[in-house]
C-alpha cells in the first residue's frame, strides 16, 4: 500500500523477494518467480510502484480546492521543489505509465472526461492498469532476448496467450471452479515438477539432445 514512499530501489528488490518466497509458501508452488508472478497476475512490485505514484500525482493535481488534499499540496510545493524527490518520481511514473499526460493539464482520456468527477480517479486507476498491463508485457518481452530456456519458453506462451488480455488477471485455469487440480497445473507450469516429470532425460539416453525450441 505504500510502495510509493519507498525511493530506494533496493528496498523494492528486497520487498520483491519476500513476496516471491510468501507467494511460494504460501500456495506451497516452489516454482520461477516470473512464471508464478505472471500466472497468478500479479505484478512486479516495481509496476505497482509507478501506479501508485501517477494515481498520487493525479489525486493531488485534480483535487477540488476546498479539500485538504488541494491545501497539502500547495503547502509542499516550495519543499518539492527544493527536494525534488516525490515530484520527480510521480513525473517518471507517469512517463512510464502514460507518457501522454505528462503534462497535468493535459486533457485525459475521453471516457474519464465524461465520468462522474467522484469516479475520475477510480476510472483513471483501471486505465494505469492497462498502461501498466502493456509496460509488464514489455519487461517479460525483455526475457525472449535470453538464451533459449524454460522461462524463456513459458514467457513466449504466455505473451501469446489470447486468453491473458490483461496481466493482471490469474490464468483462467485458476478462476474457473470447475477446473480440478489447479495447484498441481500451477506447479507443473511454473516447472516445479522437473524432477518428478523428467520430459527431456530420454533424449540423453536414445538419441541426442535436440534443440530446446523443437522439443515437445
Amino acid at each position: 500500500m505504500y510502495l510509493r514512499y519507498i525511493s530506494a530501489a533496493l528496498q523494492v528488490q528486497t520487498l520483491q523477494a519476500t513476496l516471491n518466497r510468501s507467494l511460494s509458501t504460501t500456495l506451497h508452488v516452489y516454482g520461477h518467480p516470473t512464471a508464478l508472478l505472471a500466472d497468478t497476475g500479479i505484478p512486479p512490485l516495481y509496476i505497482t510502484q509507478n501506479l501508485q505514484l501517477a494515481q498520487f500525482r493525479f489525486r493531488l493535481h485534480s483535487s477540488p480546492p476546498d479539500t485538504i488534499q488541494h491545501f497539502l499540496w500547495n503547502l509542499w510545493q516550495p519543499l518539492l521543489q527544493v527536494v525534488h524527490t516525490l515530484e520527480d518520481r510521480m513525473q517518471t511514473a507517469i512517463c512510464h505509465v502514460d507518457p501522454a499526460r505528462r503534462d497535468p493539464a493535459s486533457p485525459l482520456p475521453h471516457n474519464i472526461s465524461l465520468a462522474n468527477p467522484f469516479n475520475e480517479e477510480k476510472l483513471y486507476k483501471k486505465y494505469f492498469e492497462s498502461q501498466c498491463s502493456d509496460q509488464w508485457r514489455k519487461h517479460l518481452e525483455l526475457t525472449l532476448s535470453n538464451p533459449p530456456g524454460r522461462v524463456r519458453a513459458y514467457i513466449h506462451w504466455h505473451l501469446h496467450n489470447k486468453h491473458k488480455h490483461s496481466m493482471y488477471k490469474p490464468a483462467p485455469y485458476l478462476t474457473h471452479q470447475c477446473c480440478p487440480y489447479q495447484l498441481e497445473l500451477l506447479r507443473i507450469r511454473t516447472q516445479h515438477t522437473s524432477h518428478i516429470i523428467p520430459s527431456h532425460l530420454h533424449y540423453a539416453f536414445r538419441h541426442a539432445r535436440a534443440d530446446y525450441t523443437d522439443r515437445v
